[in-house]
């Protein structure tokens, strides 16, 4: 599915912890990591932890909540 609207709400797994934010690993999109995202509102979440989140095509985005 091509997506030509800017981005989507995916589901996801938090890959990675760094000082910046994190990195995750997209349940729908195979092979798909984001680099390093912030999150909405300073939420922290651990690496594993299921997430929902967003990434422009830009590579710009958010982590948005644990699910």
């Amino acid at each position: 599915m091509e997506n030509r609207c800017g981005a989507m709400i995916e589901r996801g797994e938090v890959a990675e912890v760094t000082p910046e934010g994190y990195r995750v690993k997209s349940y729908d999109r195979d092979g798909v990591t984001t680099g390093v995202l912030p999150t909405a509102g300073g939420k922290t979440f651990a690496i594993g932890e299921k997430v929902y989140f967003f990434m422009f095509p830009d590579g710009k985005g958010l982590v948005l909540a644990a699910f």
